[in-house]
């Protein structure tokens, strides 16, 4: 094999290889098929979803978890909503950061307001 066929079979070898690995790179960024994000679940845990009236259980951990939407708007910006999840696991989350939980409601600054001994109907500690 003479030195020109050398170099136009290293040439052909380079750009083969070169498309590969082109094409390996395409297929690495192709998006997976992935799951669609549900309000209080982690999306590891959405094969493991068992419907059940009025939420779901996960079926791995055994939680119940049960979605409540309290106010839902349609703005210029798409559509907003605020409500609660509940998780067995754990008690309620509200949208608006707060955590409800054995007879305490937990604001987004931590701040703990122990509820059982408000009278019915008396606003919450720091609520106003």
């Amino acid at each position: 094999m003479d030195r020109a066929t050398r170099a136009m079979r290293a040439r052909w070898m380079e750009l083969l290889f070169f498309t590969a690995v082109l094409g390996a790179i395409a297929f690495a960024c192709l998006p997976a098929a992935q799951l669609a994000p549900a309000p209080g679940v982690v999306e590891f845990t959405e094969p493991a979803r068992i419907p059940v009236p009025g939420g779901f259980v996960n079926a791995a951990g055994g939680n119940y978890f049960h979605e409540r939407i309290d106010l839902a708007l349609d703005t210029r910006l798409g559509p907003f909503s605020a409500g609660a999840v509940y998780n067995s696991g754990w008690g309620w989350t509200f949208s608006f950061d707060a955590t409800y939980k054995n007879g305490a409601l937990r604001d987004s600054t931590a701040a703990q307001a122990p509820l059982a001994a408000l009278a019915n109907g008396a606003a919450a500690p720091g609520s106003h």
